[in-house]
This record gives structure tokens, sequence and C-alpha cells, in this order.
């Protein structure tokens, strides 16, 4: 049984980090910020602080005269490299729920995948169904702008299976573009962060005190106080250390750098000045010595002896439950949190997404085999789903407490469910638009050139790019 955990969590722990580095080898995470357009949520919804989210800037249109397009006999489909494990698990429940549609399935190279959907879906080509994850779009906003895909808001008001309230509303409606539902998440990486009350102790706080964005900077500046050759992050990703720092402090304050719709640079330069501080003073430290042999020290043995401040790879309760046995075995009490956002509440980042091209020949069946990916089925089963977390309410308590094999269900101790279902906002990540802000601030965060300097040249580069 034990030998059975191990080589999960090291094929959980190879999937991440692949991840990582399929974003680029020196590049972190992109990300956007807030609501992908930086507007409101659609709907007032209460937060976990109590609060209401504010209403939405764009009226919601009359869909009445809609109707769902008609019958076909075949559903096109392309994947590759993890997209095919969660799609795996969707076919086999679309054929046995419709037997008489053809699946036309083609499994892909990434190479071959990105080089063809960008070539054949604007030619009017390509699957039915794009699911893909946002590494694979250079700007997912602008894609969103060419008027390729469909508005999926009149399928969600014409299909009573289905309503937006089934979903964590800050993800689903996060990706809401001029009030248009053009992409649907599917799949989403949270930055959950582990670390222990005895760490947190020694810096003189505790996890309620970073529970701000300001007190979660601050904390961080603790333990660099303390543990000066320390790293924030007990990484374990073959790329720069600094980059996997920046990745998660970013994506997690959740910036915008642009209002697509507005076609304007928006920074808040205060909060971003702290965020990137907070990296250059761990700039240049060793990333932990972690020893890929050991699975479960990845998770765990890195905080027990204070070579990083968090781990960062608690994405799946297989990996909390090596996390949490090993802080009880080391005499130390786990403490699992989410960074704030930089404007308030909480941000995740997304990871997969469904979107239907108006060319498609086959569209009710592609609006057939979405709504399957966000399906109970799908989004609760931890191993379909490999590498991110479900968008669907119901499902966090399914993946959550997935049985992997007969009788093993992972001790949910550290509230692993309530963390994933408290995010308020949606960062939607332009892989060119954060590449330019690393390689901007940069030369900053390594110590070779002024704050200033860096951020200005960032300035002129977002206002180019805005208008491209």
């Amino acid at each position: 049984m034990k030998a059975r955990i191990l080589s999960l969590i090291l094929v959980l722990c190879l999937l991440l980090s692949s991840l990582a580095s399929c974003q680029t080898a020196d590049t972190p995470s992109p990300t956007g910020s807030g609501t992908s357009s930086g507007k409101p949520q659609q709907n007032a919804e209460a937060r976990s602080d109590g609060d209401e989210m504010p209403e939405t800037a764009w009226p919601t249109p009359d869909y009445s005269d809609f109707e769902m397009p008609g019958e076909t006999d075949t559903l096109v489909l392309y994947t590759a490299d993890l997209l095919t494990i969660t799609m795996q698990t969707a076919v086999a429940i679309f054929q046995e729920r419709y037997p008489d549609v053809r699946v036309e399935w083609q499994k892909l190279s990434p190479e071959e995948y990105e080089t063809r959907v960008r070539a054949e879906i604007p030619a009017g080509k390509g699957p039915d169904l794009l699911y893909t994850n946002m590494t694979e779009l250079p700007d997912v906003y602008k894609t969103m702008g060419t008027g390729l895909f469909e508005d999926l808001n009149p399928y969600l008001a014409a299909d009573e299976e289905i309503v937006p309230e089934d979903f964590i509303r800050g993800i689903f409606d996060g990706a809401l573009y001029q009030g248009k539902r053009y992409i649907v998440p599917v799949g989403h990486l949270p930055q959950i962060l582990a670390t222990s009350e005895e760490l947190l102790a020694e810096i003189g706080v505790t996890a309620e005190d970073l529970n701000t964005y300001d007190g979660f900077l601050d904390a961080c500046t603790g333990f660099h106080n303390l543990y000066p050759e320390s790293s924030i992050l007990a990484d374990m990703g073959p790329h720069d250390n600094d980059t996997s720092a920046f990745s998660v402090l970013y994506t997690a304050a959740g910036f915008r750098m642009i209002d697509y719709e507005n076609a304007a640079v928006s920074v808040d330069e205060q909060a971003f000045r702290k965020m990137v501080d907070v990296c250059r003073l761990f700039a240049g430290n060793d990333p932990c010595k972690l020893d890929y042999a050991d699975g479960a020290y990845i998770s765990y043995g890195a905080i027990l002896k204070r070579e990083g401040m968090f781990t960062n790879f608690i994405s799946s309760a297989l990996m909390l439950d090596s996390f949490q046995y090993g802080m009880k075995n080391g005499g130390e009490t786990p403490v699992l949190l989410t960074p704030p956002s930089a404007e308030g509440g909480k941000s995740t980042m997304i990871c997969t997404f469904g979107a239907i091209p108006k060319s498609a020949a086959n569209k009710l069946n592609a609006w057939r085999m979405l709504k399957i990916l966000l399906s109970d089925e799908v989004q609760g089963n931890a191993e379909a789903i490999v590498g991110m977390s479900p968008v669907r309410v119901s499902a966090v308590p399914l993946y959550v407490n997935y049985e992997y094999y007969e009788g093993f269900v992972v001790p949910n101790l550290c509230g692993l469910d309530a963390l994933l279902l408290d995010f308020d906002r949606l960062s939607v990540r332009p892989p060119v638009l954060l590449q330019s802000v690393w390689d901007e601030m940069k030369p900053y965060i390594k110590g070779n050139k002024s704050f200033d300097d860096c951020y200005k040249k960032l300035l002129n580069v977002l206002e180019i790019y805005k208008d491209e």
C-alpha cells in the first residue's frame, strides 16, 4: 500500500512540475487579475467574509428566443498531454449517454495540437469543442475578442440541467468578457500553500495574520529575517526558484496589468512593488534540497528543516496526506492557506477551459461534452482532473474525499475542502503578457537595476502591447 501511495505522489509531483515548466523554463505561471476583464462578477454573491460581490456593469441580455443547435451524429475532439487524461473519462461517459454519436477523437502531441488549433479554428475547421489550457493561447483576452467563439450564456439560459449557481461563482464567472461567456473554466490551479504553526510562531504570527495582503507579505519578510539563506518555497521544479516565488505571489495577488475591455494599462503600483520587493529578498537563494526518491519529503521536509517557508504542491488530497503525515511525525502542526489578493478576497488561476467555435459543425454535442467535463463524475474524480482542482461546488467534497483505491481516503485534517471553495476571483493568464512582466522586473529582483527604471520600462511595454 505504501508503495502505491508513493507512486501516486511522485506521478502528481511530476505532472505538476510539467505544468509549471511548460509555461517556459524562465517564466512564472502567467495570470491576469480579479475577473478576467477587471469587471465585477455577474451577480451579487456572498463572499466568505460576509461582504457581497458587486453587481456587473454589463446588462444581462434576453435569451428567450435562443434555440439550442440541432442534432448531429458526430463530435470532433482534439487533446494533448494532460488534457487527454481528463477527456478519457469524459468520452467514456459521453459514449454511454449518446451511443449514436460518433466521437472522432484525435490525440495529438502538444506541438501538433497547438499548431493545428491555431491554424484550423480561424479557418473554420478543427474540433467542435476547444478543450485546452491557458498555455496554448498567447493571449486568451484577445482570442475572446476575435468573434471566433460562441457566447455560451444563451446555452446556459436554455439548458435546465446546468446553472451558474452549481459552480464556484468567482471562478465560473471570472472569465466573462464584456458580459459574454466565450470560455468556461473546467479546472483551476489554486495557490494553496502549506506550512506549520510552529514556523509561523517563530515569526511571531498566526495563520489568521496571513489573511490580508500586507499581513501575508510581512510574514514572508519575517521569515527571511530569521532564515536569510532559505527559500520562500520548497520548490521542486527544474527551473529558477526566483521565478517560482514570483509566480505564486503574482498569481495569488491577481494583478490585472491590462484592462482589455477599456484598452488601458491598470497596475496598483504600491501593491505590486510590495510583492516584487518580497521576491527580491529571497532572490538568489538556492532551491530547497529535495530528494525525488522520497516523495513524502517533497511536501514537508523543507518546512521542518526551515529550508523553505511554504510548500505549494498541495493541489490534491493525496499530496495533503503526505504533508499531514510528515508534519505529525516531525512534531509540528500542519497549516494550509491561500494568499490573499491585492484587492481583497482570494484569487485562483484558470487551468483548463472549454469553448465552442462558431464554425463547429456539431455544437450541440460539443455543449453536451462540456457539460460532462463540468459534471460531478469528472470534476469529483481526482485521477481524471489530475493536476488541477474542480470548479463545481458539489464536486469539491468528492474530489477531496476521493477513494484512490479501496479503503484509502485521505483524512481531511487541514480543511482542504473549505479552501477550494473560498475563491471569489479568477486569474486568466496570457503567457505573452506575463513573460513581459517577468522580463522587465527580473533585473530589479536580481539586484541589477532600480525599481523605478524597471517599472517605467514595464509600463511602456504594456502600453505598446495593449494596442497590438
